[in-house]
């Protein structure tokens, strides 16, 4: 079984090792032409570049006007002005497709302001608070999830439009489409957001998670030992965060690429269940290893039940936070990835 993951995680090496242009910095500038893929990332990335490969983009504020096979960005202020030959992923805060963006295929958004400016070559998937998609074609479905979509007379989609209800839909009569679906959202009384369902849905979120790493941690106890040697500093959190994050984009992006020939489809099904399970493990970790910071500074004595449990009680609460709640799992999430992902790479090449 190790040498499966192993030989997964092996399958970002070529990407990684083939893409000429691997940046991290405060500004990052891609220029010319590349013969690989590229990932940069920084708190201002900004590309005219022309990617004979993947382009994955991370930071602040996103600028990209170049060409790329694939598209994959995570911001806050992203600008795409790309010509992408297949699909574009792109997740953040503010994000515009510009009207000099060409994208082919499908485009996969996720934001609190989605602002498409150019026409959809297939399927749209959005998701966010508005969706603007003003004067513009979509040749495909449109599978929208927000509280406001714009359109007008010129919009026009060719396939069906869904959405769901108590969206509002502004000049939805006006606009060019061809079926459309409105799906109702069904509240349930066990899940309805009261004080006591809180307490009762944190509970049990808290005794599922405490429970599951528990009994990883009980049938691989080195996997425990393997996290436990790590003291990080904040370059090592950095670091570990970043990768994680590096891990994160690029795992789907190579499950959609290997699901192309048929003889690797068995392989790329296998990558998603454990891209699956290291997602959910991943916050976890970063759970324990905060409780065990914690636990250290109180005592020189080690209780990794205790550790555990301090680490999901302090980062639930904070959880609740509004507004640093998400950036606070976010963060969570992309360092523990980025730990799973140095615990296996360090394994892999142990000798």
């Amino acid at each position: 079984m190790k040498k499966i993951i192993y030989s997964l995680l092996l399958l970002l090496v070529p990407f990684m090792v083939s893409a000429k242009v691997i940046e991290a910095d405060n500004n990052v500038n891609i220029e010319g032409t590349k013969d690989s893929s590229s990932f940069a990332f920084g708190n201002s990335v900004n590309s005219d570049a022309e990617i004979n490969g993947i382009a994955v983009y991370a930071g602040n504020t996103i600028n990209s006007n170049g060409k790329a096979s694939y598209g994959v960005y995570a911001g806050n202020t992203i600008i795409v002005s790309d010509e992408i030959e297949n699909d574009l992923f792109v997740a953040g805060n503010s994000i515009t497709i510009s009207k000099d963006a060409v994208v082919p295929r499908d485009a996969y958004i996720a934001g609190a302001n989605i602002k498409v400016l150019t026409d959809i070559g297939r399927d749209l998937y959005a998701g966010g608070d508005v969706v603007d998609i003003r004067g513009i074609t979509i040749h495909g479905n449109a599978t929208i999830d927000a509280e406001e979509v714009l359109m007008d007379e010129n919009t026009k989609i060719e396939g069906k439009l869904t959405y769901y209800e108590n969206t509002n839909m502004k000049n939805f009569k006006e606009a060019s489409i061809t079926e459309y679906k409105e799906i109702k959202r069904i509240i349930d009384e066990q899940t309805k957001p009261t004080l006591k369902n809180r307490i009762k849905w944190g509970a049990i979120s808290f005794l599922t998670s405490y429970v599951s790493l528990l009994l990883l941690f009980l049938i691989f106890p080195k996997l425990r030992v393997a996290f436990d040697k790590n003291k990080d500093g904040f370059k090592e959190i950095a670091l570990s965060s970043l990768s994680g994050l590096v891990v994160i984009i690029v795992v789907p992006v190579l499950f959609v690429l290997a699901c192309i020939p048929v003889v690797t489809i068995p392989v790329s099904l296998l990558m998603l269940i454990l891209y699956a399970f290291a997602l959910y493990f991943a916050s976890l970790i970063s759970c324990y290893l905060i409780g065990k910071y914690l636990y250290s500074k109180a005592t020189d004595k080690s209780n990794w039940f205790l550790e555990l449990a301090i680490g999901l009680i302090i980062v639930k609460l904070l959880r609740l936070i509004p507004i640093a709640g998400p950036i606070i799992a976010f963060i969570c999430l992309v360092y523990g990835m980025g730990k799973i992902f140095s615990v296996f790479k360090t394994s892999a090449f142990k000798k």
